[in-house]
């Protein structure tokens, strides 16, 4: 199907790393939407946990998620009916050659191995192209909860916008806190602090505020939580850069396709509720040095991306506030981070500290 026809159908990318039980709560919750043109994909990124077992076992049995934190996140499932769904699970090698049976609802895939954000998801990417039948492709975070209506507006939310709009964000709340904005689409950025601001976050969710359209100045790229790209935009603008392993990929997507004339866009009515760093183990709301495995990740991410294209000044200062982190370190006898930013600074690779939950 094509953009322009009366149903649009979405493949959602899901990709889970030793969280089954995040990710059978996020299924759930996507499989009692009221829109139902679409598939999901769930890649397992090389967990050590069984979560291919436990996903399995939850599509043949529906077995509900634990009981919800709060009434609004609980109102969620009260829908729920244990109704099996139909799945298919390949290897990575096998997802490269098939494209899958459209009878089956469900695809998992096993990644040979963790390989990151970006390569993992654009191994849900490549086999939702091969098809060619989906007009969008959702990349949902699996420490997600969507309302039953949040893919409807997506979609119906997609048929309203004018011009070259490659990716639409949702207003994201935060899931422990559902009356309070983690984003209303994503986020700003300031190249010589090399920091993003967060659209929106802090207020109420039902504050007038968050109704509102986002501006090109507002938003300069879209958070990965939940990430709704068209087909069109991908073909055109190529699948998320594995430079980055994790941190900086959503910024690069969005800056590539602003560059070749894309635009970025917020679905005010469509909401995610998050649950902000359970997929690594850290949040980024304080940088509070408590995990150095996302850390390094941080920091390395962000330089590669000011290098990519930033211009001189930012990369000069960013350079300068790492090493500047690298002193800090030695004077209080953090030799370990000390480490850290030396690697940042030399361009290691991604493979240092394992990401240990």
């Amino acid at each position: 199907m094509n953009e322009g026809q009366t149903t649009s159908w979405v493949d959602i990318v899901v990709l889970n790393y030793n969280g089954w039980q995040d990710t059978i709560e996020c299924l759930e919750s996507v499989f009692l939407s009221t829109y139902q043109s679409f598939r999901v994909i769930v890649i397992d990124n090389g967990s050590g946990d069984e979560s291919v077992a436990k996903l399995s076992a939850w599509a043949e049995g529906r077995l509900k998620p634990a009981p919800a934190p709060n009434p609004t996140i609980a109102a969620i499932f009260q829908s729920s009916v244990p109704k099996p769904i139909s799945y298919q699970i390949l290897t990575e090698e096998e997802a490269k050659q098939s494209s899958g049976s459209e009878a089956y609802r469900l695809i998992l895939i096993r990644a040979e191995a963790n390989r990151g954000y970006s390569a993992g998801n654009n191994i849900g990417i490549r086999f939702s192209r091969l098809t060619q039948r989906a007009d969008s492709v959702w990349l949902l975070n699996n420490d997600t909860v969507v309302r039953a209506d949040t893919l409807q507006r997506l979609v119906e939310h997609g048929r309203q916008q004018k011009g070259k709009v490659g990716i639409t964000g949702a207003k994201l709340l935060f899931y422990h806190q559902p009356d309070t904005v983690q984003y209303l689409g994503g986020s700003s950025y300031n190249p010589y602090t090399g920091q993003a601001q967060p659209r929106g976050r802090g207020l109420a969710a039902t504050d007038e505020a968050t109704s509102h359209p986002a501006t090109d100045q507002s938003l300069a790229f879209i958070a990965g939580a939940s990430l709704f790209a068209k087909r069109s935009f991908i073909d055109a603008v190529g699948e998320l850069n594995e430079d980055y392993f994790l941190y900086f990929e959503e910024p690069d997507w969005a800056t590539r396709g602003q560059q070749r004339g894309w635009t970025i866009d917020y679905a005010p009515s469509a909401v995610v509720y998050h649950k902000e760093g359970a997929s690594i183990g850290a949040s980024l709301t304080s940088r509070a040095y408590q995990n150095k495995f996302a850390d390094y990740q941080y920091h390395r991410s962000r330089l590669i991306y000011t290098r990519k294209y930033m211009g001189l000044g930012p990369i000069v200062v960013l350079y300068g506030r790492t090493l500047l982190s690298l002193l800090k370190s030695i004077l209080h006898g953090r030799l370990d981070y000390a480490a850290l930013f030396v690697r940042v600074l030399l361009g290691s690779g991604p493979s240092y500290y394992s990401n240990s939950r």
